[in-house]
C-alpha cells in the first residue's frame, strides 16, 4: 500500500527563502536546504519571499497558493520576524500586543497575525504548524539608539548606517574573509550559514 507522504510548506522572509539573484556570493535561506534533511520523497514547497513580513506576505500570490494547497497531514514552517519591525504600514506589526488582540489601532499584533493567519490556518486544515519565527522582540524602550541623533542602531555587518569608518571596514574585511574561507576554499563540505538579525526584532 502506498503511503501518502506529507508536503512541507515554507513561508517567511529571506531567512528561509530561495534566491536566484546575482549576489556577490551564492546565498539561500535555510528553507532551501530542508529537503536535504527530510525523508526521501517528502516534497518541500518553499513559498517564502525575501523582504516580506508576516503582514505583507498576506497580500502575496504565494499566500493564496498556501491557502489553496495546504492539506491534512502537511507541515507549515513559519519563519517571519526580520521585516515585521520595519516602520512602513505595509510591513510593521506590533510586538507588544497579545495574540488575542484583534484591534489594529496600535498596529497589527505580531502574535495575533501569526496565530490567526498561519497557525490557525494550518490547524484548520489538519496540518502541523512549526513556528521558526522569533516570538520575542524588544519593546520600544529597549531598542539601542544613537546617542547623537536618537535613530535606531542596526549592528549588522552588512549595514553601514552606524558602523562606518575604520572599525566598520575592518569588520567587513573579517566577514568577507570568513565567507571566502568557508564558501570558496573549503570544497567538498556542506556549510549552512544562518543570518541572525540583531536590532528591534530580537534581543
Amino acid at each position: 500500500m502506498d503511503i501518502k507522504l506529507p508536503v512541507v510548506y515554507v513561508v517567511g522572509d529571506s531567512t528561509v527563502s530561495t534566491f536566484s539573484d546575482d549576489y556577490y556570493l551564492p546565498r539561500c535561506g535555510y528553507g532551501a536546504q530542508l529537503s536535504r534533511y527530510l525523508r526521501e520523497g517528502v516534497k518541500v514547497v518553499n513559498l517564502a519571499l525575501s523582504g516580506r513580513s508576516s503582514k505583507s506576505f498576506l497580500a502575496e500570490d504565494n499566500y493564496s497558493i498556501l491557502r489553496q494547497n495546504l492539506a491534512s497531514g502537511d507541515f507549515l514552517v513559519i519563519g517571519f520576524g526580520l521585516n515585521d519591525e520595519k516602520r512602513e504600514y505595509e510591513r510593521y506589526t506590533n510586538p507588544n500586543l497579545p495574540y488575542t488582540e484583534e484591534d489594529t489601532s496600535r498596529g497589527l499584533s505580531f502574535k495575533y497575525n501569526l496565530y490567526k493567519n498561519y497557525i490557525c490556518l494550518a490547524r484548520d486544515r489538519g496540518a502541523t504548524p512549526i513556528l521558526c519565527t522569533p516570538i520575542v522582540r524588544l519593546s520600544e524602550e529597549d531598542v539601542p539608539r544613537c546617542r547623537d541623533c536618537g535613530r535606531v542602531l542596526v549592528p549588522w555587518v552588512r549595514d553601514d548606517t552606524f558602523l562606518e569608518g575604520r572599525v566598520w571596514k575592518a569588520q567587513l574585511d573579517r566577514y568577507h574573509a570568513f565567507l571566502r574561507h568557508w564558501l570558496l576554499e573549503q570544497t567538498g563540505k556542506n556549510i549552512l550559514l544562518l543570518e541572525l538579525g540583531v536590532g528591534e526584532m530580537t534581543p
